[in-house]
């Protein structure tokens, strides 16, 4: 009995022994392989070298921040433009809504930008207008449309400023060159001379004047004559009093004659009954 009793005491402190061993090794498998500081939470796929972490799909590297968009950018007029004239109308930012805005000097990138070409008297213009930027790169102006008699374009504004520029000829066959408009000036048949000052300096027939100067014309008749007529070829924007003309020279050439006439002195002779007359 007493051997009995040692054997199933020996049986049941082994099965005691296996059940513990047993559990420890189940305990240890559930904490090193699930979500521990030691298992695969730990510098794996969910760490900071993961798929989702700062180091993963999401870097500056793998998907740049957009370009900045919306920018307000310079519109400018070249400058020296001669014959013509090149006006902004407006600028419509298509992106942001709203109704578009008159005569800018700035506009949003991606917005649509009118502007007017128009010829001054006796010019034409020569080829299309263009919009650069960025010293050498051009916009796309499209085809003009005229619109109550003005020629129009419309071209999309880069994030960038631009110039717009346009050239002119003239309608009498001499190219412009950007140089200043003359003035030509004489007397027909003599009986007076005639003299033109610009800012108080004389000048010569055929000399170019500063468009935006002060032009003076004066007249002086010869003893026995007086200023008949002065006559301006298409242009009629100045001022005669008396014998001394003003006006303001304008972008184009100005050509100008003066005409005198020859006074008639009538003497009555009181021995006839005819009168003689001399000049």
């Amino acid at each position: 009995m007493k051997h009995k009793a040692k054997s199933f005491i020996a049986v049941l402190l082994a099965l005691c022994l296996m059940m513990s061993l047993g559990v420890g090794a189940l305990a240890g498998d559930e904490f090193d392989g699930g979500g521990t500081p030691g298992g695969n939470t730990t510098g794996g796929d969910n760490t900071g070298g993961g798929d989702d972490s700062q180091g993963g799909n999401t870097t500056a590297g793998d998907n740049p921040p957009e370009p900045r968009v919306g920018g307000e950018y310079n519109i400018n007029i070249a400058e020296g433009i001669v014959g013509g004239k090149v006006t902004v109308l407006s600028a419509w930012d298509m992106a942001g809504g709203g109704y578009p805005v008159t005569s800018p000097t700035t506009a949003k990138a991606g917005s649509l930008v009118t502007f007017s070409v128009s010829a001054n008297s006796g010019y034409k213009l020569e080829g299309d207008p263009t919009v650069s930027y960025n010293s050498s790169e051009e916009v796309d102006v499209g085809y003009p449309s005229i619109i109550n008699g003005v020629t129009q374009y419309t071209f999309t504004m880069p994030a960038s400023d631009v110039t717009i520029s346009a050239e002119f000829q003239s309608t009498g066959g001499g190219e412009v060159t950007g140089q200043d408009p003359a003035i030509l000036f004489s007397v027909n048949g003599g009986g007076g001379e005639m003299t033109v000052t610009v800012n108080g300096e004389e000048i010569d027939s055929g000399d170019t004047v500063e468009s935006g100067a002060e032009v003076t014309v004066t007249l002086k008749p010869n003893p026995g004559y007086v200023l008949e007529h002065l006559n301006f070829v298409d242009f009629d924007d100045y001022t005669l009093e008396g014998e001394t003309c003003t006006f303001i020279m304008p972008g184009t050439a100005v050509a100008v004659s003066a005409t005198f006439e020859k006074l008639y002195n009538i003497t009555v002779n009181n021995d006839s009954e005819c009168g003689t007359v001399t000049s």
